[in-house]
């Protein structure tokens, strides 16, 4: 007998599907942050930094659709230019992880103490994955000239809702 793994998303979709109860939902949230960052120039962030991750298990979902919220407080000390790329990467099922959406941006350059929030949101479409963990994180192209930068508040929350429109 074949696993559901076997099929492509559209026969994966008939399986699924034929066991399922459509109109369900689920929701799963989390919290991080990061900081405080150190000097970060151009090219001297050789790694991403994860700020925060959600996982989700959509196996009993038919089609789902997964939409992600991401909210922070950035805290920025005196007179420092920050530019803060932030992006997301999805990793389903032990599979190798990959970025979704773009890049969302947060640029300042402050001579005060500022505490500002930010956040963004996305839809994911993947029908063939089942669990799926999605982390924000900040990308190499992260710049900030000076140090004490924070991430505070993060928050990722993730709704996944069933995607079967018959």
């Amino acid at each position: 007998m074949n696993s559901i793994n076997d099929y492509n998303c559209t026969d994966r979709s008939k399986i699924c599907c034929s066991h399922t109860e459509p109109g369900k939902a689920i929701l799963k949230c989390a919290t991080g942050g990061a900081g405080p960052l150190p000097l970060i120039t151009l090219g001297s962030l050789t790694a991403p930094i994860p700020i925060v991750s959600v996982t989700v298990d959509t196996a009993k979902l038919c089609n789902p659709a997964v939409r992600l919220i991401f909210t922070s407080q950035i805290n920025i000390p005196v007179a420092v230019a920050v530019t803060l790329n932030f992006t997301i990467i999805k990793s389903c099922d032990g599979g190798a992880p990959q970025q979704i959406g773009g890049t969302y941006t947060y640029s300042l350059a402050v001579g005060v103490i500022e505490s500002v929030s930010f956040d963004f949101q996305l839809c994911d479409f993947g029908c063939c994955e089942r669990c799926c963990t999605y982390t924000v994180q900040l990308a190499p192209t992260t710049l900030t000239a000076g140090i004490g930068v924070t991430i505070t508040n993060a928050t990722i929350t993730a709704l996944a809702v069933d995607g079967l429109s018959e």
